[in-house]
């Protein structure tokens, strides 16, 4: 059997925990890997290891906030590699108490903190939609896979901010999914649990890692290759029927209708 991706070239917006393992789970796969972060030596550092291991994958600087920005990525992965087939938006707004979101509730909940967010988070990812849709079009298609958050449904009683920016991602996908489905785009959402990074490493005890996992029907967390497995499936030919959906990747955590 085939690699699932090759001959695509696929665009990673954000190169942190999650976002490297999606970049090398999607280089696997066979893409060409243009990976773009804010932390310009971060997206170094993933595209080095890429190609490192026989893949093919350059970096550059992103601030997805930015049209300008966005269309440099866009217009990198043109000069290079001749247009683009996919784009997994990925980066988020996170505080610096908690890396894996803004760890307050709605008293305590800081408005600078919460505008910084939803500029990031909900205006970000639209903005790099609007930018690589185009690109998308004059391809013939491709995937625009977006990674969400359980937060948004499980009611977390410290996690207001992040669960309200990310939110909006969902309507933004089903949007391009029914506007842009006839044109040959794709559009879909990862949830993920809880997945473990070595920036959450730092941070999580133990003991806090092994309440996470007794929490989940396949008793463990989630490695950032998990969310590169569904991401490679949705940028696939196998998951050409797949659109405007929203996909938990969290060990059966938290399951919904």
């Amino acid at each position: 059997m085939g690699l699932k991706l090759e001959g695509r070239v696929i665009l990673v917006a954000g190169a942190g925990g999650i976002g490297a393992g999606i970049a090398k789970g999607l280089a696997d796969e066979g893409a060409t890997v243009v990976i773009g972060d804010i932390r310009r030596d971060a997206a170094a550092e993933v595209a080095e290891e890429i190609v490192a291991r026989g893949g093919t994958a350059v970096a550059t600087a992103l601030d997805g906030t930015d049209e300008t920005s966005a269309n440099e990525i866009i217009a990198l992965a043109g000069s290079r590699f001749g247009g683009i087939d996919g784009i997994h938006i990925n980066f988020a707004y996170l505080d610096n108490a908690r890396p894996s979101g803004m760890s307050t509730d709605l008293l305590g909940q800081d408005l600078a903190e919460f505008d910084e967010a939803m500029r990031v988070n909900a205006r970000g990812y639209l903005v790099c939609t609007r930018q690589v849709v185009p690109a998308l079009l004059s391809r013939g298609g491709g995937s625009i896979v977006y990674t969400a958050t359980n937060s948004i449904y499980n009611g977390a009683a410290d996690l207001l901010g992040y669960a309200m920016s990310k939110a909006p991602i969902l309507p933004l996908m089903r949007h391009v999914a029914t506007r842009y489905g006839p044109d040959g785009i794709r559009a879909n959402a990862i949830s993920p649990g809880l997945i473990i990074h070595p920036r959450l490493e730092a941070v999580l005890s133990q003991d806090e890692m092994a309440g996470y996992a007794d929490a989940t029907p396949v008793r463990r967390v989630g490695r950032p290759n998990n969310i590169a497995a569904v991401s490679a499936l949705l940028m696939s030919k196998d998951g050409e029927f797949i659109t405007g959906q929203v996909i938990a990747v969290d060990g059966g955590a938290f399951m919904r209708p």
